[in-house]
């Protein structure tokens, strides 16, 4: 994918600090020109609190207009224009992978995935204020680990269960874009439900069956107490990455790397809710999903099915709504 350009084909527009009326009257701007495709905002840094900082309107305006975009801060700018250390090409690396992934963009996927899979669906519930929450929206990725899209419905709800009738909405937004991308139908698909997957089971075996897929659901949970610890001739120390424990449908896996002196690595609970598929297999697929993040070189501690569905969550009002999307808007 070429991203090179020139200055010819940038549009530059200034802002005044601390008037949060300016910071929107320059993102509007953006409304008036049709062929600006991806935005770089140079913004205060955030923690600077004697400024009303921009990212909150240039976000929203962009998300409103359907651009992704990516903010700098003024620390970092200045650290590119002044040094070209290992810290700033790490910075610029980051922020190289983070704008690859909002125009579409795939850095790496995973050659060999393990077991006989098509597709995996991320699944998480977002809050939108009390009582109100929003479905993060289907995350789609092929059985390489390469994003399809991802989804954020517009049907708010209560609860965390998420509804047959916004089921039936993102089932169908993955069948068709699988099937716009492959020509086909996925045969088989593994679900990730961030947390507890508590939604009507019997829709899903109905939904499925009428189509002749196969399906599984893997509940991946990221907040519990629970440690592991390696020891070996009474000296402790942290297991290394991708160590588990497993019984039964549930396991404990470390996706993480920790040095002894800096605490223990928290690990993910993984169970397995309904399916066919076996618990090496989805362990196995669970951490291979885990190395991949599409917005920098280093591994993120949930699979990016549901870490990216819970990035959504975090970053829900900067995302457009009732679309399917590859482009990451979120990262």
């Amino acid at each position: 994918m070429n991203i090179k350009f020139s200055n010819k084909e940038c549009v530059f527009e200034e802002y005044e600090l601390n008037d949060i009326t300016e910071y929107k009257r320059a993102a509007n701007k953006l409304k008036k020109n049709e062929n600006i495709k991806f935005v770089i905002a140079i913004i205060p840094t955030i923690n600077e609190s004697d400024i009303e900082n921009p990212y909150n309107p240039f976000k929203r305006v962009c998300a409103e207009i359907n651009l992704p975009s990516q903010m700098i801060s003024l620390k970092t700018a200045k650290r590119f224009s002044t040094s070209r250390g290992q810290s700033e090409l790490y910075f610029l690396h980051n922020i190289s992978l983070g704008i690859l992934g909002k125009i579409g963009g795939v850095p790496w996927v995973i050659k060999d995935m393990p077991g006989e899979v098509d597709c995996f669906v991320g699944l998480d519930v977002g809050t939108k204020e009390k009582g109100i929450h929003y479905p993060a929206c289907s995350v789609l990725f092929d059985k390489y680990g390469k994003l399809i899209n991802y989804y954020k419905p517009t049907i708010p709800q209560s609860g965390e269960i998420i509804k047959t009738d916004v089921l039936q909405e993102i089932f169908d937004k993955v069948l068709l874009s699988y099937e716009e991308e492959n020509g086909q139908y996925p045969r088989n698909i593994v679900i990730h439900r961030d947390g507890f997957s508590r939604e009507d089971l019997e829709w899903y075996k109905n939904y499925f069956l009428k189509k002749n897929i196969e399906f599984s659901i893997v509940e991946v949970r990221k907040n519990f107490a629970t440690r592991l610890v390696n020891n070996f001739n009474d000296e402790v120390s942290n297991p290394s990455k991708g160590s588990f424990i497993l019984r039964d449908n549930e396991a404990i896996v470390v996706t993480t790397d920790i040095n002894d002196n800096m605490g223990a690595p928290k690990p993910i609970k993984v169970e397995k809710t309904y399916g066919d598929i076996d618990m090496l297999t989805i362990i196995n697929q669970i951490y291979a999903l885990t190395q991949i993040h599409v917005g920098s070189a280093k591994s993120l501690r949930l699979p990016i099915t549901t870490g990216y569905a819970d990035k959504i969550c975090k970053a829900i009002d900067y995302i457009p709504s009732g679309q399917v999307d590859n482009r990451l808007f979120f990262l």
